[in-house]
């Protein structure tokens, strides 16, 4: 027999728009560059990835060489996409880079440089295998958020993040799209799967991203999505008589 499985973050993400005063301030934001990381928080031994955006006719390619220090780099990928800007059609140029942390703790993602575009700079927490997080309570079934920015400008790209923590065998995973005013969501390919310790514990994660457009400005919040499963239930074993 199988059991249906329901549950929602306590919390949703809410971030704030910064209002538009002029025309060129979204332009101003739009021709520099975005960064941000698929997660903020891994173990010993994982890897994150790290992807740049910028205008198409950006000049040149990303200054790696700042994340070194902290980071082994493997499969850089680069592709195209158009964002509406303004009103208009723009090309954006996306590097997606895998990196591995060479130690545990807090480690700085600096700012890095495309032509005259720098970055803001990040940071990814490193946990050692057998460490979890203070204030993280272990549960079966666990759901986390997260947005890529909270200070977007209209029609600016925020990266909204869910990720499923289980050590249950899930069936029939279901999951429904965040729901936010004035602002058009598209689903970002396919969901990632892989493995993590949280202490002494092994957790399946299943890993969906969407990409948020506000098209207004003013504070908006994000209700959190609401996840849908079944569970099989353990049968008591009666002693043989």
């Amino acid at each position: 027999m199988r059991k249906l499985l329901q549950n929602r973050p306590y919390l949703s993400a809410v971030f704030l728009l910064a209002a538009v005063l002029l025309s060129c301030s979204n332009v101003a934001m739009a021709s520099g560059l975005q960064a941000w990381l698929d997660r903020t928080q891994i173990g010993e031994g994982q890897s994150v990835k790290l992807y740049l955006m910028a205008q198409a006719d950006a000049a040149g390619q990303p200054d790696l060489s700042p994340l070194r220090r902290n980071f082994d780099i493997s499969n850089i990928e680069q592709y195209l996409q158009t964002q509406v800007l303004n009103g208009r059609p723009t090309n954006m140029r996306t590097w997606q880079l895998t990196l591995a942390p060479k130690q545990s703790g807090k480690l700085s993602v600096p700012a890095l440089r495309v032509g005259q575009a720098n970055s803001a700079p990040l940071v990814l927490e490193v946990f050692p295998s057998a460490q979890v997080p203070a204030n993280r309570v272990l549960r079966d079934v666990m759901l986390q958020t997260d947005v890529s920015q909270q200070q977007p400008y209209v029609q600016g790209k925020v990266i909204y993040t869910i990720r499923l923590y289980t050590r249950l065998d899930l069936h029939q995973v279901r999951f429904t799209e965040p729901e936010v005013s004035n602002t058009l969501v598209e689903h970002l390919g396919a969901d990632t799967k892989y493995n993590t310790y949280l202490g002494r514990y092994r957790y399946h994660v299943l890993q969906r991203s969407f990409a948020l457009f506000p098209q207004r400005s003013g504070p908006l919040s994000i209700i959190s999505p609401l996840l849908n499963a079944q569970v099989r239930e353990k049968k008591s074993q009666w002693p043989l008589q």
